[in-house]
C-alpha cells in the first residue's frame, strides 16, 4: 500500500526578518510557535502519515520535536531550501507516493486545502497551492484559462 508523507520545511535563515526573531519558524504569534501551525493543520486534515521535519540545528530541533507530527523523522536541512527539500526526499520510505512539501514559515495553510490537494493529486498526480498576488493598483487576478 502506498502511503503519503509530508515534508514540513523549517530549516531557513530567515534573512528577511533582518534579526527581528532569533528564529521565525518558532517565533511566538498568537501564543503558539509558527511551527505549530502547519503541523497542526497537516494532522487536522489527515492527509500525511509520514512526516519529515527539515531541521536547521540540534537546539531547533529539539524545540519542534514539542509540536511535530507524529511518526516523523527529522533530517538536517541543506544550504539552501533545494538542498534541504533534497535531504528529505532522499530519506522517504520506499513505500511513499505522494509528498506534500510545505515551508512552515507559511503558517496559514488550512486542513481543508490540504485536503484538495490530496484529492487533485491522486487525480492528476501533481498540484500545487497557490494565490494570486494583488496590489492596490492590481483589483483582480488575470482569468485563468480553462484546462483542455
Amino acid at each position: 500500500m502506498s502511503r503519503t508523507a509530508a515534508i514540513l520545511l523549517a530549516a531557513g535563515q530567515g534573512r528577511r526578518m533582518q534579526a527581528t526573531a532569533a528564529d521565525k519558524i518558532l517565533a511566538p504569534l498568537a501564543g503558539r510557535p509558527v511551527f505549530s501551525y502547519s503541523a497542526a493543520a497537516f494532522v487536522a486534515s489527515g492527509v500525511a502519515d509520514f512526516y519529515v521535519i527539515v531541521y536547521r540545528d540540534a537546539r531547533q530541533s529539539l524545540e519542534l520535536s514539542c509540536y511535530a507530527p507524529t511518526p516523523a523523522l527529522f533530517v538536517k536541512g541543506g544550504r539552501e531550501r533545494q538542498d534541504s527539500v533534497a535531504n528529505a526526499l532522499a530519506a522517504l520510505p520506499d513505500d511513499i507516493r505522494h509528498v506534500f512539501i510545505h515551508d512552515c514559515a507559511r503558517p496559514l495553510i488550512r486542513p481543508e486545502q490540504l485536503s484538495a490537494l490530496l484529492r487533485m493529486v491522486r487525480r492528476d498526480e501533481a498540484a500545487a497551492l497557490a494565490t494570486a498576488w494583488l496590489t492596490p493598483s492590481r483589483k483582480s487576478p488575470d482569468p485563468i484559462p480553462p484546462r483542455g
